[in-house]
């Protein structure tokens, strides 16, 4: 897709987790390095966006988000965090013919909660961040109630649905529930 890239969020300290996510194991390789692969099958170009990356320092996903767009450089960017271990390619796929130009976020909603870390995001939104920025606001959920926002609802009657699809993993608890889905 000529007019969206991907970008990984890996800028955060892991601190509940007590040590780094990206590098935890699923199915024998790095959860980064699988999501890495995932998107590059999907994408022609894919940028890892760590902390150091961040334009603006020391402001958290916001400033994440921000760099991973202007990567991106003028197109839309599917962009994840880097602890989704249960994203897969259809997954993929669905969000991005959930895509619409006019909406500044394009989010998933699975459980009832909107995934903010894992959705399409147009470069139309680096406005809104950096009018956020400007005025020091700097959480993610108050730059989305400024956006355009598209939800796409996830239920388990989509072939592409697990337990554990969007699974946000934090703790060493979540980590472990992967593994232990019946």
């Amino acid at each position: 897709m000529d007019y969206m890239n991907a970008a990984i969020l890996n800028g955060g300290k892991s601190r509940r987790m007590g040590e780094d996510k990206a590098m935890l194991q699923f199915n024998g390789e790095a959860i980064i390095d699988r999501l890495f692969t995932l998107l590059n099958n999907s994408f022609a170009s894919v940028a890892i966006v760590g902390a150091d990356d961040d334009i603006y320092q020391g402001i958290g996903v916001l400033g994440g988000l921000h760099s991973a767009l202007k990567k991106s450089a003028q197109k839309a960017c599917f962009v994840s965090a880097c602890d989704y271990p249960g994203i897969n390619t259809s997954f993929i796929e669905y969000m991005k013919a959930q895509y619409e130009p006019s909406f500044d976020a394009v989010l998933p909603v699975w459980k009832g909660h909107v995934q903010s870390l894992c959705g399409i995001y147009s470069p139309s939104a680096v406005v809104i961040i950096e009018q956020q920025i400007a005025k020091k606001e700097y959480k993610l959920g108050d730059m989305l109630k400024k956006a355009r926002v598209k939800l796409v609802r996830l239920d388990k009657k989509q072939h592409f649905y697990s337990e554990h699809l969007l699974l946000n993993m934090n703790t060493k608890e979540d980590y472990e529930s992967i593994f232990n889905e019946s």
